[in-house]
């Protein structure tokens, strides 16, 4: 089942969800499918034991590429970031943003349903578990997001596929 703002709103509360005003996008040059997504849905404002806070969207181009992004989240090394040309989310280095970036979802919708599961995900995850526990818990996070966007399991280095396997081995 797709989560909608009600759902954000009863799994993380009113105040740590955030949609954006038409206006608030205004002159980004953002596809249909973003637009909606930030308007309507939203995203949670911070994402697990505060991994990462979303920013204000702002547009950026990685000049040795070529690509232009939509910052969505940002932390001390690395942003969610919506590739403008392909409509898929990748998580990009602030210092390295053409060669260090890896592949988060397919697109803006499947990665506002990841990110809100992860995100709650984080919360419930015990902080220390025996090696069975992290195997199942692992178990549950694949099943969770590779229903909503399977890809985001296959890719070479993705941060869901990589997320899973830190949890297996408990270091998430």
């Amino acid at each position: 089942m797709l989560w909608r703002y009600e759902d954000l709103v009863g799994a993380f509360g009113a105040e740590s969800v955030v949609r954006y005003s038409e206006a608030d996008l205004a002159g980004l040059g953002l596809p249909p499918q973003a637009e909606q997504v930030l308007t309507e849905i939203g995203l949670p404002s911070s994402v697990g034991r505060d991994y990462m806070k979303l920013v204000a969207p702002s547009r950026f181009s990685v000049a040795e590429t070529g690509q232009s992004f939509l910052r969505l989240y940002g932390s001390y090394s690395n942003d969610f970031a919506l590739n403008l040309s392909t409509g898929e989310v990748w998580r990009v280095s602030n210092s390295h943003p053409a060669i260090s970036q890896s592949f988060v979802n397919s697109d803006i919708a499947s990665f506002a349903q990841c990110i809100s599961r992860f995100t709650l995900f984080l919360r419930y995850l015990p902080e220390t578990r025996s090696d069975e526990e992290s195997v199942e818990w692992s178990r549950q996070l694949e099943e969770q997001v590779g229903a909503i966007d399977p890809r985001c399991l296959t890719e070479q280095d993705a941060f869901f596929a990589n997320a899973v396997f830190e949890v297996r081995i408990g270091m998430m």
